[in-house]
């Protein structure tokens, strides 16, 4: 499930986990897919599907959930809403539970306001990457404090809005 086609045998992109390939599979041709054109969520290592009706468009893992492109890969966009779902791996709450963080497969997320009206972020990826996370810890006594982990650590003192890599 990890590669796939478009085209004909004379001229055809190829599709692999994350990447595509717009030169039948010559070297030098190989791009990520959303690069150059721009991407709403990271493709991961995964299936990815060719439209069998479109040329245009393929169907892609993502860190999100499910992703797709309309111009052979140069772009891709989330097509989950509904489906998402999401592998929670840590998570750690301040002693009045109204503060959270989230660590998953999918990034990791902050929680405001749990205990009446919670308002969750956008998944957050601290090296950029769509890297999947394992490990969730809040300073106790200081929300604006968290550290994460997956195969490195990062430390926020700033809710998320900024991090540091403090461990490779």
């Amino acid at each position: 499930d990890n590669l796939a086609f478009s085209g004909d045998s004379s001229s055809y992109y190829v599709y692999f986990s994350k990447a595509y390939n717009s030169n039948k599979g010559e070297s030098g041709n190989w791009s990520e897919f959303g690069q150059p054109g721009g991407f709403e969520t990271h493709p991961n290592d995964g299936s990815v599907f060719a439209d069998p009706t479109n040329e245009n468009i393929a169907y892609m893992t993502t860190d999100q959930g499910i992703g797709a492109t309309t111009n052979k890969g140069t772009s891709i966009f989330e097509i989950n809403d509904g489906v998402e779902a999401v592998q929670v791996n840590g998570f750690d709450m301040t002693p009045s539970k109204d503060t959270g963080w989230l660590a998953s497969k999918s990034g990791i997320r902050r929680v405001d306001n749990f205990q009446t009206t919670p308002v969750w972020t956008n998944a957050i990826f601290p090296n950029g990457d769509g890297s999947p996370y394992f490990s969730v810890a809040i300073i106790p006594g200081d929300s604006e404090r968290v550290y994460v982990g997956n195969v490195r650590i990062y430390k926020s003192d700033d809710n998320g809005n900024s991090w540091n890599q403090v461990f490779s």
